[in-house]
């Protein structure tokens, strides 16, 4: 009995995670100041990542690590996506997010308050102009 017999491999699920959902900036962190995430992936399919909103946040990748950088000392939130292609041997997984939270950052610049004579910051502290002595 001869014949040809036609089998179908299907491609195998890679593992893919990260090593964190979310990250915060506070508000001492300045302009530029960056946050690392790990990838764990096993599969052969390219690793890709992407910010929601570069002029907040962005993301570079050097090959399973996560680079976020702060670009605003404004407050705010945006998500960085994280996708592997199919390979030749590994299904795509699906995508993981990393949640990404900027709290408002002091410039280290006062504002004048003219109507009172003094300078308050970003964060939210307020500095006399004059020096007053206790009664």
């Amino acid at each position: 009995m001869s014949g040809t017999k036609n089998f179908t491999i299907n491609k195998a699920t890679p593992s893919f995670s990260l090593s964190s959902n979310g990250v915060t900036f506070a508000a001492g962190d300045a302009v530029n100041a960056t946050k690392t995430v790990t990838i764990t992936y096993n599969g052969d399919g390219t690793l890709n990542a992407s910010s929601s909103n570069t002029s907040l946040a962005t993301v570079t990748r050097n090959n399973k690590t996560l680079t976020i950088t702060r670009k605003s000392i404004a407050a705010g939130s945006c998500t960085i996506t994280v996708s592997a292609t199919a390979g030749n041997n590994y299904a795509a997984p699906s995508s993981k997010t990393i949640n990404v939270t900027l709290v408002l950052g002091d410039t280290g610049k006062p504002l004048k308050d003219s109507s009172y004579g003094d300078y308050v910051c970003n964060n939210g502290k307020a500095y006399s102009s004059k020096a007053e002595m206790p009664s």
